[in-house]
């Protein structure tokens, strides 16, 4: 995952000088220069920077560990466009404090984010950062404004003792397979069976073609875990059945802290209860936040509420006002660079309500799968750039 800068970075390092993001933070100097300034503190002591490479890969951005005094260091990190919202900065941060703690015997790691860098924030948040105030006016934006910080620390008594950990993390793993065993099981037979009783008033439900199937659920589920994703949203739960995907794809990633918003009006009347039921027999239930109101109500809410979302899936109300409102809500709880799973795109007020998304705000069209009557789905990934539109911008779509 991390290892020494070298020659074989240049080519990456050239792409973080000159892109915007990673230049304002991190400078913009030449790939040879800034190689040679890595490898000069490396050997003062005065700071540690490792390349980021997922699976022993290329390298995808940087990672850097610096003292600031005797007992306390500062962590850094930044990713090419294409390699973030992926828990690759999550897993990096994560590594070089512990290691700055274990190793060099630091008492305390910090990170700090503009209070508008929301997915840094996420990041320190999830590598274990506890989160310790604001300081005002503690940097100088691209404009000249001063910016809020939100600062972050990981300390030593943070850190599960190591046989500890390798308890907890073997019983964890025995955990985590047994609640996969139990959710393919169900999510098996109800594909197998195709139709269930629902045990709220005993009716008969045929599952099929309502649910998605097992081809566009396996997709779901592999984007769950490309995206890294531990907070994820659908708009409709039904019968569960791309919800006990999206579920399975969050289990497999192993975050505890992970769970699934699901918005389903009709869920007692229409659906008997039955997708609240076959969660439950695939005892993931507890991973699940249902809201029984429309989406048009509940996205709002949560906005207002300050949630966010690595993922969402829109299954409801198909119509395009109702697909286009819930886009409008889902792009302001999605993280920006985050993705949008639409079921049945062949509809064409599903798919006329995306191209508005596509054509004025950035979105672009990352997946899209083959199409029948029934069912098909496309993946639409949210816009990393603010909205600085003009007051009267407008692309016929």
């Amino acid at each position: 995952m991390l290892g020494p800068f070298d020659e074989r970075d240049l080519a990456m390092l050239e792409r973080g000088a000159n892109d915007p993001d990673v230049g304002r933070a991190f400078g913009s100097a030449p790939a040879g220069d800034a190689l040679a300034f890595h490898r000069r503190r490396w050997e003062e002591g005065s700071g540690a920077a490792f390349a980021i490479c997922p699976g022993g890969g290329g390298s995808v951005g940087g990672a850097l560990l610096e003292p600031r005094r005797a007992d306390v260091a500062a962590v850094g990190y930044w990713l090419l466009p294409e390699a973030r919202g992926r828990g690759y900065a999550t897993r990096a941060v994560r590594l070089l404090a512990e290691w700055g703690i274990r190793a060099l015997g630091f008492a305390r790691v910090e990170l700090w984010a503009t209070r508008e860098n929301d997915a840094s924030q996420r990041v320190a948040e999830r590598a274990g950062f506890q989160r310790e105030g604001v300081l005002r006016a503690y940097a100088e934006g691209r404009d000249g404004r001063r910016l809020d910080a939100v600062f972050f620390s990981l300390v030593a008594s943070d850190l599960v003792p190591r046989d500890r950990d390798r308890d907890e993390n073997s019983a964890g793993a025995r955990d985590q397979a047994a609640a996969l065993r139990q959710e393919r099981d169900t999510r098996e037979r109800l594909v197998r069976e195709g139709s269930a009783v629902a045990g709220s008033d005993g009716t008969v439900h045929e599952l099929f073609p309502v649910a998605a199937g097992t081809a566009a659920g396996e997709a779901l589920r592999e984007w769950v875990r490309r995206e890294g994703a531990t907070r994820t949203i659908e708009v409709g739960l039904g019968y569960a059945i791309s919800t006990l995907f999206i579920c399975e794809g969050l289990l497999m990633g192993a975050d505890e802290t992970a769970r699934h918003v699901a918005i389903d009006p009709f869920q007692r009347t229409r659906f008997s209860d039955c997708g609240l039921q076959f969660l439950d027999e695939a005892r993931v239930g507890g991973l699940v936040e249902h809201y029984g109101e429309e989406s048009q109500v509940v996205l709002p809410r949560l906005l207002n509420e300050g949630r966010s979302f690595d993922l969402a899936f829109v299954d409801g109300n198909h119509r395009f006002d109702g697909v286009f409102l819930d886009l409008f809500y889902l792009g302001r709880l999605v993280r920006p660079g985050g993705v949008v799973l639409l079921d049945d795109y062949q509809l064409p007020g599903v798919a006329k309500a995306a191209s508005f998304f596509l054509t004025n705000l950035g979105c672009t069209l990352e997946a899209l799968s083959a199409a029948d009557d029934l069912h098909q789905w496309a993946v639409v990934r949210t816009s990393e750039r603010p909205n600085t539109r003009r007051y009267d911008s407008y692309v016929d779509f």
